[in-house]
């Protein structure tokens, strides 16, 4: 019997489908709105849910990637400083750590490797012995990096990726034991590390940390922390002991040369440090915005829905008075949504593939290689829950509306719509408004992104970035081993470039601008005791050539620039920035004042400051710019530099010209990035600018779905009250009265649904500008601008309608009456 009835639901079921499917082919015009609208929603919700899933739901390519995290210093104010670490505070990790089974710590570096016919730039990093272990990585062929690597004096060795190993080295299964130059020095390849699993994510090489003599100084801060938690440890609790191993290790207490004994250690996750501390936020602030436009289709199609349904008040009149029950309306209502959503869930699997391949080309080339975007399991079922839940939105409303005809007057009711048209008015007013209330919130937050955006792109770097090339090198340590070569090289590829035609002038740095490339130094004051010494901020350390503020038009505040006496054996100089100076030496010149990089007690050599440079953003542009002291290159010149050169030809223009030089003083040196500053400026926030478009389109699509709402309304309302218009006309009223009656009503709707939407909008500006501004205050000038446009917006989805009823016949009106 059970079985019989099974057989039966499933025919009336399949009856029921056939017939819905039917019913929509013979409005065609409906049915295209309705999926092209839904496809568009659902489009978004896929895409965007596509990204959050390859970034955040699915694991790291790390085996028990939640048990990975990534610590460093914390800062003055308690917040993350990564990159933050000198080699000895990871030697107190190490020895007195209980919370992890393994730390590394590792650096980033770039590698001039010996490859075919010239040399090849490789990105890459200096690592502990235990790095790969502690990642849990395992090499393609080939073995990690023991222990002994790390000793002094022990072989050269360097660990390359599976990318190097494809692109450069034909994929040669010798490739292992087989030897290469890695900056000048012949180090034997003893593994390959698979495609996804390198760290950092644009690494290409590794080679072990091997420590220089001045690596060893807890002052000089240049390392990035990894760890895997131990069995049964949670990352509270090793927060909890990273802080208290902070502040009371006894290597940092004995060792009172350390400005850091009154800080702890910081930890987060490894995903928070590669993707960003804010990025969780972010990427759910998209998808619950793409959330909020999928209800406001739902809402558009609904109208639609009530809008046919009234249309159909005959038919679902006949059928009521033959018999057909309410639960029998409602499942032909829900089955013709139910095919409705199907095939707007299929068009947008389809055009989200095309979104998405769109989306990855916007994404630095090397995410492509880490991260999955795939559409598996968790995005179809994302996608026909959408599609599921949005049937049951936009088809349950007109269904019950359907359904709650009154059974003994349905035959009565054939040659009138006014009952049934005036209960769906009032539904459909509910949902404009609602529409209205939701698109207020996409485009508060789409406004906030946009001015933020303005902001960011008139916001003072510290330099100028018109007209600059730059590009960056690493000298090899084999042919530069020295201060004395380092500083000659720097020299002679000034010289070389001063000469190309178009440029007027060059300079370069150790650490650039909005690099992310960070040394950090701790110093201290003349006339400062041991104790006081320990409240100086965190400097970042720069070494500069003369002509580098000249060229990046750096104003100078006060004092001299560098110049070229500024040589190694004369006497130490250094120029600090602005925010430094200022806090050091609140209302006094520093000009003349000394510093050193170790304790005042120390007798170390005394540095003399003999000028004051404006800040520079250095981490990201809606920073601060940090502390920050400079050195004369020849005095402290570094293995990395990048030179930029004033010039009125375009990097593209100059390449080959750069490349020629370097290449006659250096055959054997790479040469990395160079490109134009503007586009190195733009590229520090391609996140807020891709968020920012996003949140435009997904506004911009609320905009006009609620202006079809609106005109959808106005013009149903219009149609139900033509009778009582033509006779207000009849008895003397005039166009323009009729425009107004219309327009007022239309407006009316808006209001309410801006006082609804009200909160949505604050929320969305503190949610947004929070997670992607690092601003926590309500951008009500945002709101006011949402509000402006959507009210506008609705104005002129009403004058159409208006217009057609104040146009109306009203003796033709009143012929029909």
């Amino acid at each position: 019997m059970e079985r019989i009835d099974v057989i039966r639901t499933l025919a009336l079921m399949f009856k029921d489908l056939r017939f819905s499917f039917r019913m929509l082919l013979k409005r065609p015009a409906f049915t295209a709105a309705a999926v092209a609208t839904l496809a568009l929603g659902i489009t978004a919700n896929t895409t965007v849910f596509t990204f959050v899933n390859a970034f955040l739901l699915k694991p790291f390519p790390f085996p028990n990637d939640h048990e990975l995290v990534a610590f460093g210093r914390s800062n003055l104010g308690g917040e993350a400083e990564l990159g933050s670490l000198s080699f000895p505070d990871f030697e107190d990790i190490r020895v007195q750590s209980t919370a992890f089974s393994h730390v590394a710590a590792y650096s980033w570096a770039n590698f001039n490797l010996s490859a075919q016919q010239r040399p090849l730039w490789a990105g890459g990093s200096r690592v502990s012995a235990d790095f790969f272990q502690t990642l849990g990585v395992s090499p393609l062929i080939g073995r990690a990096f023991s222990q002994a690597d790390n000793q002094p004096g022990a072989p050269p060795v360097v660990i390359l990726s599976e990318s190097l190993w494809n692109n450069h080295f034909g994929r040669s299964q010798g490739i292992v034991d087989s030897q290469i130059r890695v900056d000048g020095i012949l180090r034997t390849v003893i593994g390959i590390i698979p495609t996804g699993q390198e760290l950092p994510i644009d690494a290409r090489a590794w080679i072990p940390l091997a420590l220089q003599h001045d690596e060893t100084d807890r002052n000089k801060s240049w390392l990035s922390g990894i760890g895997r938690l131990a069995p049964n440890q949670k990352l509270t609790q090793a927060r909890a002991e990273m802080m208290s191993l902070g502040q009371s290790s006894q290597s940092i207490q004995a060792d009172s040369s350390s400005s850091f004994a009154q800080r702890g250690f910081h930890v987060i996750t490894l995903k928070e440090d590669q993707l960003g501390q804010n990025a969780r936020m972010m990427f759910f602030l998209l998808l619950g915005s793409v959330v909020l436009l999928l209800l406001i289709v739902c809402t558009n199609v609904a109208n639609l829905q009530l809008s046919r349904a009234v249309a159909r008040h005959g038919e679902f009149a006949i059928r009521t008075a033959i018999g057909a029950t309410r639960g029998r309306l409602i499942r032909q209502m829900l089955m013709e949504s139910f095919i409705l959503a199907s095939l707007a869930a299929l068009i947008g699997l389809l055009l989200s593939r095309v979104a998405i391949r769109f989306g990855i080309s916007r994404f630095p080339s090397e995410a492509v290689d880490w991260f999955s975007f795939g559409m598996d399991y968790r995005v179809l079922g994302y996608t026909a829950g959408i599609a599921i839940l949005a049937t049951l939105f936009f088809g349950l409303i007109p269904a019950l509306r359907v359904s709650r005809m009154p059974r003994q007057s349905s035959l009565g009711s054939l040659g009138s719509r006014t009952s049934a048209g005036r209960s769906s008015q009032r539904m459909q007013s509910i949902l404009v408004i609602s529409e209205m209330a939701m698109a207020l919130g996409l485009l508060a937050g789409g406004s906030v992104m946009v001015r933020g955006l303005v902001r960011l792109a008139n916001e003072n770097p510290g330099f100028e970035s018109k007209n600059v090339v730059i590009g960056s090198l690493s000298l090899s340590e084999e042919q530069y081993p020295t201060a004395a070569d380092r500083a000659r090289f720097g020299n002679t590829l000034r010289e070389k470039l001063g000469t190309s035609p178009g440029i007027s002038s060059v300079g370069f740095v150790s650490s650039f601008p909005l690099s992310g490339s960070s040394l950090y130094r701790t110093y201290s004051v003349e006339g400062q005791s041991d104790q006081s010494y320990r409240e100086n901020p965190d400097a970042i350390f720069k070494a500069a050539s003369p002509d580098y503020f000249t060229t990046m038009n750096i104003p100078l505040i006060a004092g001299r620039p560098f110049s070229f006496l500024d040589r190694a054996g004369a006497p130490g100089v250094a120029i600090l920035n602005e925010p430094l100076a200022a806090g050091l030496w609140p209302g006094d010149s520093p000009l003349g004042k000394r510093i050193k990089f170790d304790l005042p007690s120390v007798d170390a050599p005394w540095i003399e400051v003999v000028g004051v440079v404006a800040g520079t953003k250095h981490e990201k542009i809606n920073r601060a710019a940090p502390p920050q002291i400079y050195m004369a290159y020849a005095q402290s010149p570094s293995k990395r530099l990048t030179f930029a050169a004033k010039t009125s030809i375009p990097a593209a223009g100059l390449m080959k010209s750069i490349e020629s030089h370097l290449h006659e003083i250096a055959p054997h040196q790479a040469l990395f990035s160079v490109m134009d500053l503007e586009a190195h400026l733009n590229e520090s926030f391609w996140s807020i600018q891709m968020t920012t478009q996003l949140l435009w389109i997904f506004g911009a699509i609320a905009l006009g779905l609620a202006a079809i709402g609106i005109y959808g309304v106005m013009s149903f309302a219009v149609q139900e009250r033509r009778q009582e218009l033509g006779i207000r006309m009849a008895l003397g009223a005039v166009p323009r009265e009729i425009l107004a009656l219309i327009v007022r009503r239309g407006l009316r709707l808006g209001l309410f649904g801006l006082a609804a939407g009200t909160a949505l909008g604050l929320g969305m500006t503190k949610a947004i500008g929070s997670a992607v501004l690092r601003s926590s205050q309500m951008d009500l000038l945002s709101l006011f601008y949402a509000m402006t446009l959507l009210l506008v917006t609705c104005l002129l989805a009403c004058v159409l309608p208006g217009l057609r009823a104040a146009g109306q016949n009203p003796a033709a009106v009143l012929r029909r009456l």
